[in-house]
């Protein structure tokens, strides 16, 4: 069947290749499949008027290699339903060091869920515009966050699920506490064993600069999405910081790293 209007969103692995080497394609195979199960069967919490406890089952999701796709109908409801899955997904990746980015984006779609065969514009979209991510985030396409912006507050109900980034980019809230709510977690905690799994890291392996980066990226999303509460996250930084800048680097990136420090 042909959707003129559908919802994809295309989820990249990092570093997958390393993780299903010979050595570790065990241990991450059960991590990252047991993510996508809890995906798939997590109840969202948010309870709104007029909604329809059957239209989950319409939020499909594929495996393959390195990427993860959800598919999904273009309305209000089930977009922040999805919204809300991937946000859980990304967040308990997380806590196993497992980091993605990605791309939510609509339009037209042929879907045909007898023979799962999935083709169209969103899908194309959704992995055009996956790397311009960069960082370990997921963009969500304009036209959807304006559709539940919309729909929420002519229901009085706000939305804390995504915000605008500095380069203009309406990006998820994964680490701001909905996704713990959801997963049922202790929100801070869980911050708190995120950095420690990227302080891990950092000490020890001998990261390049593009990792450092992304790790950055990720530890300034935790600092301001838990308004600075979590005392961890400025240890962190400035450790991600004094490596960057230990190596003098002369690149435009590094210049504004030390511009802002």
């Amino acid at each position: 069947m042909i959707y003129e209007e559908y919802c994809v969103a295309f989820i990249d692995i990092l570093g997958f290749k390393n993780m299903s080497s010979k050595e570790n394609i065990e241990k991450y195979s059960v991590i990252i499949n047991g993510a996508i199960k809890d995906m798939r069967e997590m109840k969202v919490k948010k309870n709104l008027t007029g909604s329809d406890s059957n239209i989950p089952d319409s939020i499909k999701t594929i495996q393959f290699a390195d990427s993860i796709v959800i598919l999904f109908p273009k309305t209000p409801y089930v977009c922040l339903l999805a919204i809300r899955k991937i946000m859980a997904l990304q967040f308990k990746l997380s806590l196993k060091g497992v980091f993605v980015r990605g791309a939510i984006n609509s339009g037209g779609m042929y879907i045909d869920k007898e023979n799962d065969i999935y083709y169209g514009e969103a899908w194309n979209k959704a992995v055009m515009q996956e790397s311009e991510a960069i960082h370990p985030r997921i963009l969500l396409e304009n036209s959807l966050a304006h559709l539940i912006s919309e729909w929420l507050l002519k229901i009085n109900e706000s939305t804390g699920e995504f915000y605008i980034d500095q380069d203009g980019y309406y990006v998820l809230q994964s680490y701001g506490g909905t996704a713990a709510f959801d997963l049922e977690i202790n929100y801070k905690d869980s911050l708190k064993q995120i950095l420690q799994i990227i302080e891990k890291s950092i000490s020890e392996n001998n990261l390049d600069d593009k990792i450092l980066r992304k790790y950055l990226f990720l530890v300034k999303s935790i600092k301001y999405s838990s308004s600075g509460n979590i005392s961890e996250a400025d240890y962190v930084y400035t450790n991600i910081i004094e490596k960057l800048i230990g190596r003098d680097f002369n690149d435009e990136a590094t210049k504004r790293i030390r511009k802002n420090i």
